[in-house]
């Protein structure tokens, strides 16, 4: 049994037996009920909601979560790491539920920096600061 949730005789959750009723079938095989106001004991039928999967599931959580921090859902998202709501664009495209990056860019930016990829960056520059000044000293050919 997970935590909070109450159960049936069986082996079966209250919550998806009482949606189960609700419908007059039993759930599809990768259904998988939804309370609407979060409370796992609040089993009214009201309450609960039947996603078809656990990734639409887990997206009415994340919209929730958009909505509870005074946000928009559909072009805000919450940042993992810092908890703001910001705009969506300010998020890295990842190949993830919703195609963004679990924090935002500033997150993500200051996290490199204290991991030493700021270093490899640094290096970087100062070889193209190489390049570029031994690029300059060459002598240009001439047309005559």
């Amino acid at each position: 049994m997970r935590a909070g949730y109450a159960t049936t005789f069986g082996d079966k959750y209250l919550h998806v037996a009482i949606a189960e009723k609700a419908l007059g079938k039993p759930l599809p095989a990768k259904a998988v009920v939804h309370h609407v106001d979060l409370d796992k004991l609040n089993n009214d039928p009201s309450n609960l909601v039947v996603c078809p999967n656990q990734a639409y599931h887990l997206l009415l959580h994340a919209r929730q979560r958009v909505m509870d921090a005074g946000g928009n859902p559909n072009t805000e998202k919450v940042c993992k790491v810092c908890r703001k709501v910001l705009a969506k664009d300010l998020f890295s495209f990842e190949s993830s539920w919703d195609g963004r990056a679990a924090a935002c860019r500033l997150c993500t930016n200051a996290r490199r920096r204290g991991k030493g990829y700021s270093k490899w960056t640094e290096a970087r520059k100062l070889a193209q600061q190489i390049r570029r000044a031994a690029k300059e000293d060459r002598p240009h050919a001439s047309h005559n």
